[in-house]
């Protein structure tokens, strides 16, 4: 979440109560070019809608699914005579947000997603939209270009953006690091364009994504200060008894860490293990007096010494002693937050902090949120049967 919405803190504090207690909303929906410029207001014309976030998603990690109403043809994306095949993909779409604050005295506009259309369906005077947040354009875009070695990581970060036409951007952050190899972006790569700039935002500790207004946003992580708290009962947001599903999958007991190849052919690592007395050292799960190895194995370019290797492979190590919890429940919506944002919840009384991974906010006067969320939990000496 980001207070890019013009309101002070005590304004933005409104707000939120605001939508908590009384969740009735307006969106605004708007066709326009590529470069932002608006094309058409649509808002009365959309019958349904939703959009999904998802920091992980294969896709994008925004996508825009809605329903218009088109006896026209005048949406922009079609013609009127199916022979023609003509379908027109230069056009994005933009949606707000729009809530009256009587303690404010005014309307709050939220920008919540832009994108371009990807797919489109007619039947007879209903189009069908999707849409993909902009990350779309890095993810599929294959130019070719050069970072040179010693590049400062957010200015490639940038770079690798601008070359693909994105031309507006809101970085929070910077760092002094620098990229550690000469790298050439282009069809040969392993990640995609967007894949490598979010591998190097996240070695100086920041995430990177397109935000609701279409911003190329760069902020570092602060785990330690939740954005929002989704709280039950009275003056809460939280609707549903939260769902939670576990994933042992991330467990590591020894992570490798390297770097490159030098000029001489080696590369510097580092392996890391649990001690003797963790209860997911390889000897304490043994079969067949056989130590088990749960083993993973992190590359980065950034690392030069064996000391990096080994400061890497430490806290990748301490990160994947820790099982994965899902959880899942329901809440009204809270426009400004953001995929990736960190979130606190108090439910039943126990509170935790973690990451908001994936919500979906419909197009409705009065929605519901689907909220999921990881929690990292480490495993117990006495919550391990022994038999």
């Amino acid at each position: 979440m980001y207070n890019y919405l013009g309101l002070d803190n005590e304004s933005l504090q409104a707000y939120l109560d605001h939508i908590v207690a009384f969740p009735v909303v307006n969106f605004r929906v708007q066709v326009c070019d590529l470069e932002h410029q608006p094309v058409s207001n649509i808002s009365n014309r959309v019958l349904a809608g939703q959009i999904t976030y998802d920091w992980d998603g294969e896709e994008s990690t925004r996508v825009l699914t809605m329903s218009v109403f088109d006896p026209d043809y005048d949406l922009g994306f079609d013609t009127s005579d199916i022979v023609d095949g003509v379908w027109f993909f230069d056009r994005m779409v933009q949606v707000w947000s729009e809530v009256y604050v009587p303690a404010l005295g005014f309307v709050v506009e939220c920008p919540m997603f832009t994108g371009p259309v990807r797919k489109f369906k007619r039947l007879n005077q209903v189009v069908t939209l999707d849409c993909s947040g902009k990350d779309i354009f890095a993810r599929q875009s294959w130019p070719r270009f050069t970072i040179p070695k010693g590049t400062n990581k957010a200015t490639a970060i940038r770079q690798i953006l601008t070359e693909l036409g994105e031309t507006k951007f809101r970085f929070e952050a910077t760092t002094v690091q620098k990229t550690g190899e000469t790298k050439v972006i282009d069809r040969n790569m392993t990640l995609s364009p967007w894949g490598y700039a979010r591998l190097l935002a996240s070695t100086f500790d920041c995430r990177l994504f397109y935000d609701g207004a279409g911003y190329a946003t760069l902020r570092a992580k602060d785990p330690t200060r939740p954005v929002f708290t989704f709280r039950d009962r009275d003056g809460g947001s939280v609707l549903t008894e939260p769902e939670t599903s576990g994933d042992f999958s991330r467990i590591a007991n020894v992570v490798r860490a390297e770097g490159l190849k030098t000029p001489n052919g080696a590369n510097p690592y580092y392996e890391a293990m649990v001690p003797t007395t963790s209860v997911i050292h390889p000897s304490k799960l043994s079969r067949g007096g056989k130590p088990f190895y749960m083993g993973a194995v992190v590359i980065r370019d950034s690392i030069t010494t064996t000391a990096q290797a080994k400061s890497v492979a430490q806290s990748e190590l301490a990160d994947r002693q820790n099982a994965a919890y899902d959880i899942q429940f329901d809440s009204r919506p809270i426009f400004p937050l953001e995929e990736g944002d960190p979130i606190a919840t108090s439910i039943a009384g126990i509170g935790s902090t973690s990451t908001l991974l994936k919500f979906v906010i419909g197009f409705a006067p009065s929605a519901v949120m689907p909220i999921g969320y990881k929690k990292l939990v480490a495993p117990q000496v006495a919550k391990i049967r022994r038999y």
